[in-house]
């Protein structure tokens, strides 16, 4: 199936002559000059009077395939965006900095130029991809860093029993108290020492946590000291005494 020349207006066809111009007058050094015609040549649909596709277009015009095309077109965007923050010399440093989330390339880029200031040379894509490296590292915590985090936060769970009836209720991620014989208030301040079994106890299943909680509760009747027997206001329901452990 032949497909018929698209007919520019005279507009359309003076301004692929002025893009088709600056592109064969610049040299690979002025890739934003080049990027930026093709862009125009592109996206205004000028090739059709000559060539059905784009790609078609660049190989028979100027010897170079539709991928490399597009990377001068973004170059030549790339560029002009960051420009406030500094010159980009080659399509080659523009491509790096296309690899670096489009939140971070103005922070990237101004390191990049100050690393490659100091040592007395031209912006390079290495340049780029070391200050991009170095912000993950700085902006992801690593291990260690973390860790330390998760002490400091757990250092400050605490639990507190301060209803009448001596409900324990855990102020974050722990397990509530059915009401036990000591209406006495109870605040206890977790450790960071207490992190390995903290750790287990969120990464464990529901499952886990049900089995882990049953063999507490059979721990508890064991050592639940004798408890006062008679009238006494403060003797304990027979039900009371197993002090059973819940999930919250």
């Amino acid at each position: 199936m032949t497909v018929k020349p698209v007919v520019l207006t005279p507009a359309d066809s003076t301004l692929r002559s002025e893009m088709e111009a600056k592109i064969a007058a610049a040299s690979k050094a002025y890739y934003k000059e080049i990027g930026t015609a093709l862009r125009v040549i592109h996206d205004k649909g000028l090739y059709k009077s000559t060539h059905r596709r784009f790609d078609a277009y660049c190989k028979d015009k100027w010897k170079i395939n539709r991928a490399h095309a597009h990377r001068l077109i973004n170059g030549a965007k790339i560029a002009k965006e960051l420009s406030p923050v500094g010159d980009i010399p080659t399509e080659r440093v523009a491509r790096a900095i296309a690899k670096v989330p489009e939140k971070d390339r103005k922070v990237v880029l101004k390191a990049a130029i100050k690393n490659a200031k100091s040592g007395a040379r031209q912006l390079t894509g290495k340049d780029v991809a070391e200050a991009a490296k170095q912000l993950a590292a700085r902006v992801t915590p690593g291990p260690q860093a973390a860790a330390k985090a998760g002490d400091k936060k757990d250092a400050e769970v605490t639990y507190t029993n301060t209803s009448s009836a001596g409900n324990m209720d855990a102020n974050k991620n722990g397990v509530a108290v059915q009401p036990s014989s000591t209406p006495a208030p109870l605040s206890v301040t977790m450790s960071p020492t207490t992190e390995e079994l903290y750790v287990l106890w969120l990464k464990a299943t529901a499952t886990e946590r049900e089995a882990f909680l049953q063999l507490i509760n059979a721990r508890l009747i064991e050592i639940i000291p004798a408890q006062p027997e008679g009238n006494s206001p403060v003797a304990p329901e027979a039900d009371d005494q197993q002090l059973p452990l819940t999930l919250a």
